[in-house]
């Protein structure tokens, strides 16, 4: 579940508040959720990635605040968009990497997703 809470701020209380009311939230929910398994993300502070997909494939259950909502949504449009290059770029080198089969350099931890990932980027 994705929220908008009315937290304002990033300051260590503000940070406080919003860990208590997502630990609330979850188990509050997890009665609704199959298995009784519910992650909590607070929308202002999720990276634009994931602002971004919870935008074009959530769905919005309750907005008290439309204003605060199409700010957000804003901000994260922009922050997504201007960092679009970046992505392409990053895996179109993941993708060369992977092709020139260099996951040698990587840990051990990393080896067996690299060679799934060399796979799929091969087909």
């Amino acid at each position: 579940m994705a929220v908008l809470s009315e937290v304002d701020g990033d300051s260590e209380k503000a940070d406080q508040l919003r860990h208590r009311l997502q630990k609330r939230l979850a188990v509050d929910l997890s009665d609704l959720a199959p298995e009784g398994r519910v992650d909590v993300v607070f929308l202002e502070t999720a990276p634009d990635t994931l602002r971004q997909r919870i935008m074009e494939h959530g769905r919005m259950v309750v907005c008290r605040d439309e204003e605060a909502w199409k700010a957000l949504r804003i901000r994260t449009m922009r922050g997504y968009g201007d960092r679009e290059w970046f992505r392409r770029l990053y895996r179109r080198e993941l993708r060369r990497r992977l092709l020139e089969g260099r996951s040698s350099e990587c840990s051990a931890r990393l080896r067996k997703p690299l060679e799934r990932a060399r796979k799929v980027a091969t087909e």
